[in-house]
């Protein structure tokens, strides 16, 4: 199976939580309430959008 890399910006927010942006997928943008949620959340809306 091929794989492909969608780079992302995590941008931490002052409560803590980080919204995640897809670069090359301006659609798709997710957030989660800490580094590790945002992580799931992120591979999760990519598997959503593709």
């Amino acid at each position: 199976m091929k794989k492909i890399v969608y780079p992302a910006e995590f941008v931490k927010q002052d409560d803590g939580s980080y919204l995640v942006f897809f670069i090359d997928i301006p659609q798709c943008r997710t957030e989660g309430k800490d580094l590790l949620d945002a992580l799931y959340m992120a591979e999760d809306c990519l598997k959503t959008w593709t």
